[in-house]
Formats: structure tokens, sequence, C-alpha cells
């Protein structure tokens, strides 16, 4: 099993390569489509982390490219298939200021046909775990690939210079630090974030 980076203006969308096909993971925003066209050979699931414009908004743009399944938690099912924005719960007040913004990269958004809903500790192939994490959103999930004993995160923690950390976006603190908790409990070699840099659990400072 195999993890590959892909860079998506301001954030980032994974790939997970297994025996048993591929795994896209999120769909950056608007206008992600043509980057993400590449990177669908073998691709057998299309899973979201959450519902946020940034992680679904390229999604409609490759509907059409491949045959494969298009997934989310139930309570993010709407926001996909209606092509609905999700507002997000800001607690800084810098991005408070700046996120105005976040209005231009929503644009383009549309509704996208869901095929699968995730359910907490559903194995979508073998070795890949979906965990239910809300916090960030209440629809937010990771997934645990205990091959390689590593976890995708999405916005659950962000990379902030060296080390992962709270973002500064949640709407439940403490759901997040329980979701937190129960992937580090798992004592995972690698977290891979989808703001920032991915890295070493050991640099998780909460």
């Amino acid at each position: 099993m195999q993890v590959k980076e892909i860079q998506l203006r301001f954030v980032k969308a994974f790939l997970i390569e297994t025996d048993e096909g591929n795994i896209l993971v999120d769909t950056g925003t608007p206008g992600s489509g043509k980057t993400l066209q590449n990177y669908l050979k073998d691709v057998k699931y299309i899973i979201f982390t959450h519902s946020h414009v940034d992680h679904i908004g390229g999604a409609s743009e490759i509907r059409g490219l491949t045959n494969a399944e298009f997934c989310i938690h139930e309570k993010g099912k709407e926001y996909l298939e209606k092509g609905l924005i999700r507002k997000p719960v800001v607690h800084s007040l810098g991005l408070k200021i700046v996120f105005p913004l976040f209005s231009l990269f929503s644009r383009g958004l549309k509704p996208t046909k869901v095929d699968c809903t995730l359910k907490d500790e559903e194995e979508i192939v073998k070795g890949v775990k979906v965990l239910y994490t809300p916090g960030h959103t209440d629809d937010s999930i990771s997934l645990y690939l205990e091959p390689i004993n590593s976890v995708i995160v999405g916005d659950m923690l962000q990379g902030r210079g060296n080390y992962l950390t709270y973002p500064q976006i949640y709407e439940n603190m403490g759901e997040m630090i329980k979701s937190v908790q129960r992937v580090l409990d798992l004592k995972p070699s690698f977290i891979y974030v989808s703001h920032g840099k991915s890295m070493n659990s050991n640099y998780v400072k909460i």
C-alpha cells in the first residue's frame, strides 16, 4: 500500500494505491478536476473526508470520467448531492478577516451523485478502514491504513510549521479532541493532513 499526496491550490487530495484498486480521497476546490483526471486510473472509490467545498469542489468535474463509487458520511450527503456550501465555523480573528475570499473558491460547486455513505469501522478495501471522527464538522471521517500504520485525517489536524495541531476551523471542539485521541490511540506511524505538512505522529502538539 502506498499514499501519494496531490497538491490542489491550498489543499491536498490523496491517492491510496492498494492491491484491490485505488482510492482517491477528496477532490479539492472547484476547478481541480483538470489535475485530478491524471490520477483516476484504477480508482474504485472516491472518498470524502468531509463536505467543505475545498474537499468536494472538484467532484462534479470528474464524475463522468470514472466508474468509481463516490462515498461520503451520511451527514455530508446532502451537501454533495445538492451542491450546497457548508459554511466553515472559524475561530481565528485572522481567518475571519481574510475569509470573505473563501467565496471565490466556492464558485462552480455543482451537485454530484453519491453512491454510498460511509459508516464507522467500515472496511472500504482490505486494510483501509473508516473512522468516524467528528469535530471539525459533524460529517468528518478519517481513514486508517493498517498495512502502513498511517491515518488520513483530512482537516481534523493541520500542519503548522514542524508540528501537527488542531485547526482553527471546527464545529465542536469537544468532539474534535475525542476524535484526535481516538486516532492517537492507534499509535500511527504517520498522519496525513489536508492542509500543511503531513508528518510522523510524534509531532502532534495538542
